[in-house]
């Protein structure tokens, strides 16, 4: 992993889901739905450290107990103020720059990050995601900015919706912030994060689908679904939360 500039992906999670709850604990190729997570984001050429913010409520401790199990550093914080948590792992970690993560996205790019995180970079931009949903599928949702600007966030974010989602303080603010979402090209009509039981068992039959390739990508996901349109149905009535 390359450590400069020094960069963390912060995957909040927590076991409270009103549509599907405890989901990030479900089975997923022999080992919990949020543990395939994690191993997806350790295969990031970029990213030199992964925390999980979770919640300090007696009903995550199987998150924490993963993370413990696994190695991968956990971070306990209140759970409707998720960007004070991710202050709390920044200030443990202390990156430059943060890729935040939801934890219902398991099939995940580590290359498309790697990528993103380069044109983020490169391009001197505050803020950078996925386009997502005009370009690319649901289920390879991050976003990349620096820990400056999440403190700078902490600081002047006072609205509900802000400090529950992280950066709409961000992208909501165009005229002051530089923000880029790189498009995609396909598979934009696709829906492969968890929220749902029907989102569950279409994950189910994708990663076992993609058992034999470590390495794949989004690319070959939307390959896949493009291939099985009844798959699709499976999860075609599940609507996405909006912030």
């Amino acid at each position: 992993m390359n450590s400069t500039p020094r960069i963390a992906a912060i995957i909040q999670a927590r076991m409270l889901s009103t549509r599907l709850p405890g989901k990030i604990m479900l089975p997923l190729e022999g080992r919990p739905l949020l543990q395939y997570q994690i191993e997806r984001l350790q295969q990031s050429k970029r990213i030199d450290n992964i925390c999980v913010a979770t919640v300090d409520t007696p009903d995550c401790n199987p998150i924490a107990q993963l993370c413990k199990n696994i190695g991968t550093q956990v971070i306990r914080g209140d759970e409707r103020d998720v960007l004070s948590r991710f202050v709390k792992c920044a200030d443990a970690l202390k990156p430059e720059y943060i890729v935040r993560v939801t934890s219902d996205c398991p099939l995940i790019d580590p290359a498309l990050i790697d990528d993103i995180i380069d044109e983020y970079l490169s391009g001197g931009w505050d803020f950078c995601a996925p386009d997502i949903p005009n370009t690319l599928p649901r289920g390879v949702d991050f976003e990349v900015f620096s820990a400056e600007l999440l403190y700078l966030t902490d600081r002047e974010a006072t609205e509900t919706f802000q400090r529950e989602h992280v950066a709409p303080f961000i992208y909501q603010q165009t005229d002051r912030f530089k923000c880029h979402w790189p498009k995609g090209g396909r598979g934009e009509k696709y829906r492969f994060c968890v929220d749902t039981p029907e989102d569950y068992y279409l994950i189910v039959k994708l990663a076992a689908a993609l058992r034999d390739d470590e390495k794949y990508g989004w690319q070959d996901v939307v390959d896949i679904l493009d291939a099985h349109p009844d798959w699709v149905e499976i999860n075609a009535t599940s609507a996405q939360k909006t912030v």
